[in-house]
């Protein structure tokens, strides 16, 4: 895994790498849900944050205002940061 060394630093995932479920560590708010033909968009609330997610149609379901967890398959790290 990369080190960090600076002491402020951005995480970042592609949409189509995280994972919704009913239950798990990481929970927000689905917030807004677009359908994009094959594709569900999500946006998920997390504290002041909001997570972009893309599902395919067939994996799981959730509404606007449904608590969800989230799984973060692949994240990468950048030095620096807002």
């Amino acid at each position: 895994p990369p080190s960090v060394t600076s002491q402020r630093f951005t995480l970042a995932c592609r949409p189509r790498e995280i994972d919704l479920d009913p239950e798990g560590p990481e929970t927000g708010v689905v917030k807004r849900k677009t359908y994009l033909g094959d594709m569900i968009d999500y946006r998920v609330g997390i504290g002041p944050v909001d997570v972009r997610v893309e599902t395919g149609r067939r994996k799981g379901f959730f509404k606007e205002g449904d608590t969800c967890a989230l799984t973060f398959r692949r994240i990468f790290c950048y030095e620096g940061g807002e």
